[in-house]
């Protein structure tokens, strides 16, 4: 399968050149060249992600790497592809984890230069059943600090409860990484609260890595906030679960338990 460009070098004249690893394959002597553009400004679609290209051999379309999570902007340079016939496919994924898709097909000829636009498909707009949630009330931080949840709210709050070693917010932890820098220029507030029942000793909120700049650690003991926020049998929802509200309480976004794409979803309605 025809592998993605690794590196470009530019030599002393300013003229950009190929370069290929020992072992990597090489396109065909006269390669044609393929860039990708997001179709909007507002949206920075990801590879593997959000979208993909596949190339035709041997009678089946065989997906390229270009590496999981790339994003668009860092995709613009041509790479350097056989000629041949390519299909384009989107996906994207709406807050009950079904994915909108499209497929699109194009010929790549030796020598051309062609630019992709990658349009994800618009989710459309639903109404958040979850009411309103009560802000008021004070909650104990692991510094040892108590914190009033209206006063993080000016911008919008995610509350996310966790429960530490278990794999389904390990999972949830490992996706929000990748969206941090968009999560830091949102400019809210993320609260990870944990229940002292279900986490084991020893954790620090240290261990957790590549969180968002504007985040707070809290216990929630036997789930009362959850409780209060969700009502009675908020105790037996699986985790993790994450609402994300608006300074006056409405509950904006709400998912429970494993879920593939949450931080994603968080972002679109963030957005």
């Amino acid at each position: 399968m025809t592998k993605e460009l690794k590196v470009r070098v530019v030599d002393v004249a300013g003229k950009w050149n190929d370069v290929w690893f020992a072992g990597e394959e090489r396109p065909s002597g006269n390669p044609g060249y393929v860039r990708f553009v997001s179709a909007r400004k507002d949206t920075e679609p990801e590879y593997h992600v959000h979208f993909s290209l596949a190339r035709i051999e041997d009678g089946k379309y065989n997906t390229l790497d270009f590496g999981y999570g790339a994003k668009i902007s860092e995709m613009t340079f041509g790479f350097s592809l056989d000629p041949g016939m390519y299909m384009l496919t989107t996906g994207n994924r709406d807050d009950n984890g079904n994915v909108l898709a499209s497929v699109s097909f194009f010929a790549l000829g030796p020598g051309e230069d062609k630019t992709i636009s990658v349009s994800l498909r618009e989710i459309p707009e639903s109404e958040v059943s979850g009411g309103k949630i009560n802000l008021t009330g004070y909650l104990p931080t692991y510094s040892g600090e108590r914190i009033n949840p209206l006063s993080l709210a000016d911008r919008g709050v995610v509350f996310i409860w966790i429960e530490p070693g278990r794999a389904p917010t390990r999972h949830l932890l490992n996706d929000l990484p990748r969206l941090q820098g968009e999560y830091d220029n949102w400019g809210g507030s993320f609260v990870f609260l944990t229940d002292p029942a279900r986490t084991p000793d020893g954790f620090s909120p240290e261990d957790v890595t590549g969180t968002p700049r504007n985040l707070v650690f809290v216990t929630d003991t036997h789930l009362a906030f959850m409780t209060s926020a969700l009502g009675e049998g908020a105790a037996e929802r699986p985790l993790p679960v994450v609402l994300y509200c608006n300074k006056e309480g409405d509950v904006l976004f709400f998912s429970e338990g494993y879920r593939i794409g949450t931080g994603e979803q968080i972002l679109n309605k963030i957005r």
